[in-house]
């Protein structure tokens, strides 16, 4: 099932995803970040990310809709995008459908959270927010070292 998921959703690479940031598309509200992380959100996230859980997402799928609706893209994620991002991100682009006429386009970030943090967080940290070595420990997911 989550394999007929992955096939269906389109991915936006870190870099690209990136250069948007850089661009400053969340300021401007072109693009929304959507966080689909429990807990360790609170250990650091990408900038102007939201945090709308799994199920929060499911409960309310309409109510995730409007949170993201004005934007022209969606950028989902979840720590690697393997399974809880792209199933989220199917039924936010569902709920978009039906929410608006004209919905934005939803995309899963590549690798997920870990693997844009593994790539940028120790050369660019202004893409991130909250961001803590300590809440992670010396087991870090990411390394600031890489």
């Amino acid at each position: 099932f989550y394999l007929f998921l992955l096939r269906i959703m389109e991915y936006i690479s870190p870099d690209n995803f990136a250069d948007r940031l850089r661009n400053g598309d969340v300021e401007n509200g072109t693009m929304a970040v959507v966080d689909v992380r429990d807990s360790d959100f609170e250990g650091g996230h990408i900038k102007g990310a939201i945090n709308l859980t799994s199920y929060q997402i499911s409960k309310s799928p309409s109510q995730s809709a409007a949170a993201v609706a004005t934007a022209q893209l969606v950028v989902v994620h979840c720590m690697l995008s393997q399974v809880r991002g792209p199933h989220n991100a199917r039924i936010l682009m569902q709920a978009l459908r039906e929410y608006t006429r004209n919905p934005p386009k939803v995309m899963v970030l590549e690798n997920g959270f870990q693997g844009f943090a593994k790539k940028f967080s120790k050369s660019e940290p202004q893409l991130f927010e909250g961001l803590d070595a300590n809440y992670w420990g010396p087991s870090a997911i990411f390394s600031y070292d890489d």
